[in-house]
């Protein structure tokens, strides 16, 4: 078997930005967790960084008030009918 690789990125999470993720938490108390195939800069700013499981977890364990989750949007929707967390939407999330 061959396998070719590249340097791919994932097109949901490279749309997300540094300065739309500050823009929304620091002005709103809100916690930043995202998914460690956004860009470096997203990763870099987050209050936590992991896997879709990891990430939920973190919402279950550290029950935060409001989070910008930065990640797929329908993957918030589940995470705030199972855990009671406000979700903000990043306005890229209407764009995907």
């Amino acid at each position: 078997m061959k396998i070719i690789a590249w340097h791919g990125a994932c097109e949901v999470h490279e749309r997300f930005t540094a300065e739309e993720s500050r823009a929304i938490a620091p002005t709103s108390g809100v916690k930043i967790i995202a998914h460690p195939e956004c860009p470096r800069e997203v990763v870099e700013i987050s209050d936590f960084a992991g896997s879709t499981a990891a990430m939920i977890d973190y919402v279950r364990n550290k029950k935060p008030a409001r989070v910008l989750l930065v990640t797929e949007c329908s993957m918030a929707d589940n995470v705030a009918a199972k855990h009671g967390t406000e979700f903000i939407r990043p306005a890229t999330s209407a764009r995907i």
